[in-house]
């Protein structure tokens, strides 16, 4: 747990600081001023963009290919899928707010934003409340 905490505390911080520095070289001032950049300022420096791809294929190669994570993430991504699918078309299933938004702005956007914010366990609970069993019989 300590290694996860400190290579994560190593990402997030040289993200934050890189986007920091690259914001104030850009002399933005506004949202604006960053959505008109030529370049993505949000970035990891090269150093920790290169730890970054090691540790994705460290991952895939040895963590993500298992048979029993493969297995849970078809499920979350069926659920996913379901749940999106439902809200485009019942933009009032998803809170009050997001479904006042969803009247104001494009559904598929509002939905993006509401589902990116779950966590696992939070998109299976809802599926399973608002869907109920998928096609293989799980909630």
């Amino acid at each position: 747990n300590e290694a996860l905490k400190r290579v994560l505390d190593y990402l997030a911080t040289d993200l934050i600081e890189n986007t920091r520095s690259k914001v104030e070289a850009s002399g933005a001032k506004s949202v604006e001023d960053i959505r008109s950049q030529n370049a993505r300022l949000a970035a990891f420096s090269p150093d920790a963009a290169r730890a970054a791809e090691r540790l994705k294929g460290f991952l895939n190669e040895h963590l993500y290919s298992n048979p029993a994570i493969a297995e849970e993430r078809e499920r979350s991504v069926e659920a996913l899928d379901e749940l999106f699918s439902l809200y485009l078309e019942n933009p009032a299933r998803m809170p009050a707010s997001y479904a006042a938004r969803a009247k104001r702005e494009p559904v598929h956007r509002v939905a993006c934003d509401y589902i990116a914010g779950m966590t696992d366990q939070f998109l299976l609970r809802q599926h399973g409340e608002l869907i109920g069993a998928s096609a293989h019989g799980k909630n």
